[in-house]
């Protein structure tokens, strides 16, 4: 009798292992569908333009590091940058500029007169598109002026005699807002001081195109064509007698040199 009890005690407590095992089970499959759906839902509402907030679960820490633009910025609002712009030494560097390597001796033009330098490039390598085809082989010879256009007169001087500065001062290139003012010679700081215009270094990359034999020279284009044209010491001098007329510019001339009559 108690051996039958006992048979099924045993019976009954397998049936409550296997009921409660039956029931974690379900319950963790149950969690894991919801865990699966919320993400489901959170990237399809993601992708229609929408978020989910699903909230903050376990332990979550401060970060240590501070923002690196942060102190970046921070860093460069305690920087006087005023001062460091107007430091004597970078000062002084950007006032006695010169292109070291890249200066350009002409001499003095003695005539006046205008040439077309040649505007043709040849080219040295292969040009090819996107899927490796030539386009446009090695030794193609075009003339550069046919699809650029310089806007510019450029006025082309030795900055370092004073003849030549005062020929531009009272040329009709003068108040021209299309001319642009390059020196082969001479400190550009003062002459723009001087004259009240942005005053630019002429360099052998430029001269390597254009060819000048002499200054002063004017550089122009027409059409495709680019002209120069040195003015000589005739040129130079006829400017200089059109205004020794008037006093106080015959004054500048004289404290100048110009009224010298050995030209140079």
């Amino acid at each position: 009798m108690e051996t039958s009890i006992k048979e099924k005690a045993k019976k009954a407590g397998k049936v409550v292992k296997k009921t409660v095992f039956t029931l974690n089970l379900i319950v963790t499959v149950i969690f894991f569908a919801f865990i699966v759906a919320l993400i489901i839902v959170n990237l399809i509402r993601s992708a229609q333009g929408e978020t989910i907030n699903l909230g903050v679960y376990g332990k979550t820490y401060r970060f240590r590091e501070k923002n690196l633009l942060s102190v970046i910025k921070n860093k460069a609002k305690k920087v006087d940058w005023q001062a460091v712009i107007k430091h004597s030494h970078i000062k002084r560097q950007v006032e006695n500029y010169q292109p070291y390597n890249q200066e350009v001796s002409l001499p003095t033009a003695l005539n006046t007169k205008v040439f077309e330098p040649s505007m043709y490039y040849t080219l040295k390598f292969n040009i090819r598109d996107s899927n490796g085809n030539i386009i446009y082989p090695k030794g193609f010879r075009y003339k550069i002026t046919d699809y650029i256009y310089m806007p510019n007169f450029l006025v082309v001087i030795n900055g370092d005699s004073k003849k030549q500065v005062e020929w531009f001062r009272h040329s009709k290139f003068r108040n021209n807002i299309a001319v642009m003012l390059l020196i082969t010679k001479g400190d550009y700081y003062k002459l723009e001081k001087k004259l009240g215009i942005p005053v630019y270094f002429y360099m052998k990359a430029l001269q390597k195109r254009f060819k000048l034999k002499a200054v002063p020279s004017v550089i122009w284009q027409k059409g495709s064509t680019i002209y120069v044209k040195q003015y000589g010491k005739n040129a130079v001098y006829q400017i200089i007698k059109n205004i020794k007329k008037d006093n106080k510019t015959r004054k500048i001339l004289k404290e100048s040199g110009l009224l010298n009559p050995n030209y140079k």
